[in-house]
């Protein structure tokens, strides 16, 4: 007698809480970047270098996550060139898994963020 198996595939969405992990930033020569990302309850924190190891720049973050969407603080390191500092709001397209820029002070640079690991 032959059995039929019963088979059902989920496409599991993100969850807008799950950002900790690499991502990488949009743009030209150093203004592509890495980003360490680390969410702890609503609370998320994140270190960006510059493609050249953060000579060109490097930044720490510290937001709150409501919903889909991050307001929050950045400022450059001393560890590289660049002396920028400001708030960003920043939004999660959990279907894309991408991370957007909505609104920025202190001529921050990246525009959208891909996730390269968890």
């Amino acid at each position: 007698m032959d059995s039929i198996r019963a088979c059902s595939v989920f496409r599991v969405k993100p969850n807008a809480r799950d950002l900790t992990g690499v991502w990488q930033s949009d743009g030209i020569g150093t203004a592509l970047g890495t980003y360490y990302i680390r969410v702890n309850g609503s609370d998320v924190f994140w270190l960006g270098e510059s493609s050249d190891a953060g000579k060109a720049w490097m930044n720490v973050f510290h937001g709150t996550m409501k919903n889909n969407v991050i307001k929050g603080k950045w400022a450059d390191l001393p560890l590289s060139a660049s002396g920028g500092a400001g708030t960003i709001e920043i939004e999660y397209d959990a279907e894309k898994d991408i991370l957007f820029l909505n609104k920025e002070t202190g001529s921050f640079s990246a525009r959208k963020w891909i996730r390269l690991e968890r």
